[in-house]
Order: structure tokens, then C-alpha cells, then sequence
């Protein structure tokens, strides 16, 4: 006898195919993040008293953010 009542496999399998592709919020701030920083021409990597002796970058990044 075939009934057209979904199972919960089957519920389960159309749900997970819904949330493919989906990017949670913290996902779409990181590449707004890194999307900005690429075309500001900053160089990846933690700001260290080597590259920015005299915390300019680093406070500039602390006012933006």
C-alpha cells in the first residue's frame, strides 16, 4: 500500500538540502572582512610591534571595528 505521508528520513533529507549553501552570520561578516581588507592592500597576519612599531594600524583597525 503507498501513503503520501513523508517519513522522517525523508523530512530530514529535504531539510539538510535546504540549508546548502547557507552561510551563518559570522561566516558573511569574515568575508566582508576579508573582502575589504584585500582591496585596502593590508597584509594578512596579526599587527606585532615588528610590522607596526608604533601602533598606528592597530588603532586604526580597534576606531573601524
Amino acid at each position: 500500500m503507498h501513503s503520501k505521508k513523508w517519513g522522517d528520513e525523508k523530512k530530514a533529507r529535504v531539510d539538510h538540502r535546504k540549508t546548502i549553501g547557507l552561510e551563518s552570520v559570522d561566516e558573511q561578516k569574515m568575508k566582508r572582512y576579508n573582502r575589504a581588507e584585500k582591496s585596502s592592500g593590508a597584509v594578512y597576519g596579526a599587527w606585532n610591534d615588528r610590522n607596526d612599531p608604533y601602533n598606528k594600524e592597530r588603532d586604526r583597525h580597534a576606531q573601524t571595528f
